[in-house]
């Protein structure tokens, strides 16, 4: 859990600055598959965005956070992308309720994007299914997450403005 002084906060956010254009993203595999459908999009505050897809990978909606910086506008801002991604039993809510990612974030030009990865997909496709159906979690994050996102944000799509960190399970992801 991230400490509450300024120090930890420092910290973090000092790693997560120096993360943006040091780790890139796997390019994403081809492109063959379907787009998402964007459900809802709900703000929870003026950077905080939930937007809820269906994956036809997934065969049923995730929920993705996205972050976006103070004053952000389409067609204007082309920014770098970090993804963070959450660990075993988390959600696409903790990186914003329990790692503060909103704050520490606040004067970054960048959008932060957190995405659903299930209880325990380790960011993988399985060659089964479960009993909570398939597990495409994979194929969801690059060949149908990816895309949208970089479409709907305009965000850059260069691999110096792709960075991705993980917590516990979300450490497999990258």
């Amino acid at each position: 859990m991230i400490g509450r002084g300024r120090a930890p906060r420092a910290l973090v956010l000092g790693f997560l600055v120096a993360l943006v254009g040091s780790v890139p993203v796997q390019p994403a595999a081809s492109a063959g598959s379907p787009g998402l459908e964007l459900r809802s999009a709900q703000n929870l505050s003026p950077r905080l965005t939930q937007l809820s897809v269906y994956s036809p990978a997934l065969a049923h909606d995730a929920n993705v956070r996205v972050l976006t910086p103070d004053g952000f506008e389409l067609g204007r801002d082309h920014l770098p992308v970090l993804w963070l991604l959450h660990g075993g039993f988390g959600s696409s809510a903790d990186w914003a309720t329990v790692g503060d990612a909103e704050a520490l974030t606040a004067n970054l030009p960048m959008i932060v994007v957190m995405p659903d990865a299930g209880t325990g997909g380790w960011y993988t496709d399985w060659l089964r299914g479960t009993p909570e159906g398939p597990q495409r979690w994979e194929t969801f994050h690059l060949d149908e997450l990816r895309p949208f996102i970089e479409a709907r944000y305009q965000t850059r799509t260069d691999r110096e403005s792709r960075a991705i960190a993980g917590l516990s399970m979300g450490g497999s992801g990258r």
